[in-house]
């Protein structure tokens, strides 16, 4: 029996046991505040079996990791979340040379209180059902990055009643995630799917790089020698999204990037990132954001410029 041990590693002193790496709250947040938020934009090759006293939630922004749980890995993309409830074993692995963002919010279960704890025990604190990936897009995924980079403000900026604040938000995050969560279960991977990730990963890539151009799915499944129907399911076991729901998620996402980072039109910008149609363009980016491409352009700017005089 291995027991409980403690380590000194680069000066920092780590808890294990049997083993396995254990992060207490004690140390890891600040004294009285039951809760911590940040933002993870370096890169580490991997983060090996640990688990915390504490409930974790992770949401991939840019990039993409590999979350190990239970045994079974998960490719977690941009719009993926993870929920592990205390005391659950899991590994994370990044890849050093890609370039990932990472939002976390890790709170103490008594943190949610009062009439919430019975629903908020049951979803959440049961290892039985660990929220492993829960994928967003469209709209609901544009509210999950608004609310935890809301979150992570009140919590750097600590003005009055930041706890309040935060605790309306999480509780506003848990509803979408336990929504998201019902509506569409992700399937284990199975068999087929191990077989076929690295041809995913392929696939992710090749959308990565060619968004600007026409990607046609029939194209895509001629060359793997699959059926639309298999295809089609195999991509949205492996992404928890269709194969048009990622690649116009992806495009929008360049596109909001353009709109607040550079001088190009509405126009130039919607044909740049693969759109064939103005009309199209918009009425896609108003169902993802809930605005238009000009109100976005002018007003998101306009926030970026406030919050660089303020520091």
């Amino acid at each position: 029996m291995m027991g409980i041990s403690e380590l000194v590693v680069n000066g920092m002193l780590e808890y294990y046991e049997d083993g396995v790496r254990v992060f207490h709250s004690r140390l890891e947040m600040k004294k009285n505040i039951p809760f911590k938020l940040y933002k993870i934009t370096q890169n580490y090759a991997s983060l090996g079996d640990h688990k915390h006293d504490y409930v974790q939630i992770w949401y991939v922004k840019k990039g993409g990791i590999i979350h190990t749980i239970h045994q079974k890995k998960y490719k977690m993309v941009v719009g993926n979340l993870y929920v592990i409830p205390p005391f659950v074993v899991h590994r994370v692995h990044m890849n050093p040379n890609h370039e990932t963002e990472i939002i976390g919010c890790e709170f103490l279960p008594h943190f949610i209180n009062g009439q919430f704890n019975e629903t908020f025990e049951y979803l959440f604190l049961d290892e039985d059902r660990v929220h492993s990936k829960v994928a967003f897009s469209g709209e609901a995924d544009l509210q999950v990055q608004q609310l935890l980079e809301g979150m992570l403000q009140e919590y750097n900026t600590q003005g009055p009643n930041y706890e309040l604040m935060i605790k309306g938000s999480l509780l506003m995050l848990l509803g979408l995630t336990i929504r998201e969560w019902q509506r569409a279960p992700l399937a284990q991977l199975d068999g087929k799917m191990r077989r076929h990730k690295e041809f995913m990963e392929g696939v992710i890539e090749y959308i990565h790089d060619h968004y600007r151009e026409d990607i046609r799915l029939e194209d895509i499944c001629r060359h793997a020698l699959m059926s639309r129907t298999y295809f089609c399911a195999l991509f949205k076991q492996y992404t928890g999204k269709t194969f048009q729901e990622y690649l116009i998620d992806f495009r929008l996402r360049k596109s909001m990037e353009m709109l607040l980072c550079s001088d190009m039109s509405i126009t130039d910008v919607c044909f740049h990132v693969g759109f064939n149609h103005l009309t199209h363009f918009s009425r896609m980016f108003k169902k993802y954001t809930g605005v238009t491409p000009l109100y976005y352009k002018k007003h998101a700017k306009c926030h970026l410029a406030e919050e660089s005089m303020k520091t």
